[in-house]
């Protein structure tokens, strides 16, 4: 029934395995980063890698740092990947784990919105009278895990005439709405019945002045208000005209099918709430830092 949600569930496998694919490319290179940064020798700055072995002052003479602010990286030490590169890598990382993430909150939490449309197909087996198509929708916001059951909102009619003749139905009210042959608008708040029905039929052009025609509407609305149900099955309807009973309609079974996608507005709140995360993430980046540089002004003064 839910055909939306097989694709769902490659598109979810294809993100897990590009994913994961990502991953193992950012840390394959900052794998390689890092192995090319060999271990000093000799006590060297820790901002430009300068020799500072001997210096009378804390001065970085290459770079003028201050070298109790940016500390020493001594023999057998790598040198600590600086603020900035923690905050690229950051910044890089998080929007692929936030995607996942995303991914499987929305999958399993989040609220969307479920479309189910219907459609029925009814032949006629008079010349005069073509075929009517029936397209119902009905829209339903909830969890993954509520009920799904509801009743179709809005319903559809066509005629397969060269002009594609359309009444639009509120099947809550059974208030309807189509447009006549001459342009005129005809619209009723309620009361969609077989008189509506035969009405419009001849308000867009169809012959109705056959006597049989009473008895053909009142098939037609039968089978448009079985078109709702998931069971309507294969119906034919004999008609009685002047000569004897003949085959009248013949209505297809109901083709019903629910799509779901994940409301729009929740994009925003979910950037938002991210952002937070990355900002709180920069911030404990540079507390990082901050500790670091002072044990390293601890180990200097000592």
């Amino acid at each position: 029934m839910f055909s939306g949600e097989y694709m769902d569930v490659k598109v979810s496998l294809l993100g897990i395995l590009y994913l994961f694919a990502v991953v193992v490319l950012i840390l394959i290179l900052i794998w390689r980063i890092r192995s090319r940064t060999k271990a000093p020798t000799v006590p060297v700055c820790g901002r430009c890698g300068y020799c500072v072995r001997g210096l009378p002052s804390f001065t970085c003479p290459e770079c003028g740092s201050d070298l109790r602010e940016v500390g020493i990286v001594g023999p057998g030490m790598r040198q600590a990947m600086g603020v900035k590169a923690h905050i690229v890598i950051w910044t890089i990382l998080l929007p692929i784990v936030a995607w996942f993430i995303s991914m499987l909150l929305a999958e399993a939490l989040a609220p969307r919105i479920y479309v189910t449309r219907g459609r029925r197909v009814i032949f006629t087996h008079f010349i005069n009278i073509p075929t009517i198509e029936v397209e119902m929708e009905r829209r339903k916001l909830g969890i993954p895990w509520s009920p799904r059951t509801a009743s179709f909102q809005t319903m559809q009619l066509t005629l397969s005439n060269p002009a594609n003749d359309r009444m639009d139905i509120d099947m809550t009210t059974t208030g309807y709405r189509y447009i006549r042959k001459d342009g005129r608008i005809v619209e009723g708040p309620n009361g969609f019945g077989e008189q509506v029905l035969f009405n419009w039929l001849t308000d867009v052009g169809v012959d109705t002045s056959k006597k049989h025609m009473k008895d053909i509407v009142k098939h037609l609305v039968f089978a448009i208000d079985e078109a709702p149900r998931a069971k309507a099955k294969f119906t034919n309807m004999d008609v009685e005209t002047e000569d004897k009973p003949k085959p009248g309609i013949n209505a297809h079974p109901t083709n019903i099918y629910t799509r779901t996608r994940t409301p729009r507005w929740l994009v925003l709140p979910a950037v938002a709430c991210w952002l937070l995360v990355w900002l709180i993430g920069v911030r404990r980046i540079l507390a990082h830092h901050r500790r670091l540089k002072a044990a390293a002004n601890l180990d200097n003064a000592s």
